[in-house]
This record gives C-alpha cells, sequence and structure tokens, in this order.
C-alpha cells in the first residue's frame, strides 16, 4: 500500500494495476493479449518520456537525451527507492516486533529460553471451597491460567514465525539489489530509455507474468525505441549482420529471464 501510494503521488501511474493486467493477460487469447501488451507499453512509455515536449538544452523539440534525464529524475525519487524502502520499512517493523515481543514477554530468543515468568504468569495460587459435610472447606493450591498458556504458545509462534518473515525480506532486498545491478537487457534501450527503473519494472512484470507477455512488452518497447532514435540506434548498438529489432528482443528476454531465475 506505501509504494503504491507513493508510486501513483509522483509518476500518476499504478504500477500495483499494471502488474494485476500483466498478471490477467495469461489465461486470454492473443488479440486480447497483445491489447493489454499495446496498453502496458503505452503507460511505461509515457512514464518514461517524461512529457518533454521541447528541449531548452539544445533548442530542439523533444530531445531524447534531456526526456531520459528528466524522467529518469522522475523515476529515481519514487519507483525503485520507494519499494526498497518499504522492504526496509518491514524489515524494521519486524525486528521492533521481536524487541517488543522478549521485553513483554521475556523470552530471550536468542537463546531459546523458556518464559518463566512475566507480566502473564503461566502458574497462579487459587483458593478453592468445596462442601465438607456440614460446612464449606477452602483449600489453595497451584492452577494453571489457561489463557496465558494460550497467549505463551502464541508468544512463542511469532518468535519462530518473525524470524523467518525478516530471513525472507532481507533475502528479497539483496536479490533484488542482485538483480538491477548484475545483469544489463540492452545497453542503449537500458542506458537512453528504461533506466535502472524501468528493468525494475519488467522484473516485475517478469515474476508476475511470465516470460510470453514480458517479451511481447519488450518488443513493444523496442520498436517505439527505434522509432524515436532513428537509424542511430541500430549503427551504435547493433551488429551490422543480424537483424536490430530480433537481435534486442531475444537478448533482452534473455537477460531479464536468467536475471529473474537467479
Amino acid at each position: 500500500l506505501l509504494w503504491d501510494l507513493a508510486s501513483f503521488g509522483g509518476l500518476g501511474v499504478d504500477p500495483a494495476e499494471l502488474l494485476r493486467m500483466a498478471r490477467g493477460s495469461a489465461h486470454r487469447d492473443r488479440a486480447r493479449r497483445r491489447d493489454e501488451v499495446t496498453t502496458v507499453a503505452d503507460v511505461m512509455r509515457r512514464t518514461l518520456n517524461g512529457g518533454c515536449s521541447y528541449c531548452f538544452c539544445c533548442g530542439r523539440c523533444r530531445c531524447m537525451q534531456c526526456e531520459q534525464k528528466r524522467a529518469d529524475w522522475r523515476w529515481s525519487i519514487t519507483l525503485l527507492p520507494s519499494y526498497l524502502l518499504v522492504k526496509l520499512i518491514g524489515m524494521a517493523n519486524v525486528v521492533l516486533q521481536l524487541i517488543i515481543l522478549r521485553q513483554f514477554f521475556g523470552l530471550d530468543l536468542t537463546a531459546w529460553s523458556h518464559w518463566e515468568e512475566t507480566a502473564f504468569p503461566s502458574v497462579g495460587i487459587c483458593k478453592l471451597q468445596y462442601q465438607a459435610l456440614t460446612h464449606l472447606q477452602s483449600i489453595v493450591a497451584f492452577c494453571t491460567i489457561s489463557t496465558n498458556v494460550l497467549t505463551e504458545k502464541v508468544a512463542l509462534l511469532l518468535s519462530i514465525y518473525l524470524p523467518i518473515v525478516l530471513a525472507i525480506c532481507t533475502l528479497s532486498l539483496l536479490l533484488w539489489i542482485y538483480r538491477l545491478t548484475k545483469h544489463r537487457t540492452l545497453r542503449s534501450l537500458d542506458s537512453n530509455f528504461l533506466g535502472t527503473n524501468g528493468l525494475f519494472l519488467l522484473h516485475m512484470i517478469l515474476i508476475n507474468a511470465g516470460e510470453l507477455f514480458t517479451s511481447e512488452l519488450i518488443g513493444d518497447l523496442y520498436r517505439g525505441f527505434v522509432q524515436r532514435q532513428g537509424p542511430k540506434v541500430h549503427d551504435r548498438n547493433v551488429p551490422s549482420d543480424t537483424c536490430p529489432e530480433t537481435s534486442a528482443i531475444s537478448l533482452a528476454v534473455t537477460e531479464t529471464s536468467r536475471s529473474a531465475m537467479v
């Protein structure tokens, strides 16, 4: 929820809605899936381009380099950092809950010691009365407080569950950092159009929608990229003995799929 609010407030785009649309396309026919690919690609293009119509740096209309600087700045302060920040907040929340659990219940999570006596004791002193012939007889005995015993079991379950959640969140954070720093999808498509945050969104779509939808989306994005860049992109990044679009798309899908499976 925090990530959705930060992304929508900074970009005017709801990444979760794009992921739901991409995930639902797996059960639709080719024509419907193609329409959704086009919709997602258009949204990503508008967000990446940043809406720049005139470049004051070079005096040209719709300068690609300046548009990317502006778009990458907008993405850099919203999408990826907000996602990683939400993960860090979740990890801090788990650590805080473990600290509260230890202070409140007296659980030594490092030594896995037994819960002896805290604000919720498991054993108490009870006074009982029973009928003995003509008068009531009172006795005092130790008795188990069932409610506190149940609370103890819940606390023990949380003391096991929360460290597992913390380990998963930490592994997920490190894995996302590795994915976005280790692999490169396509040099020109990455540096001049997608950026790190665009690759991050492609990774998310690949995980949620699979390789088929992602490959079609990358193909649509690349075709739009070639149309905007013109022949420069062919001469600078793609070998002359291969088809530019086929080479770019196959390389993009291969690298994105490989990094997502790590």
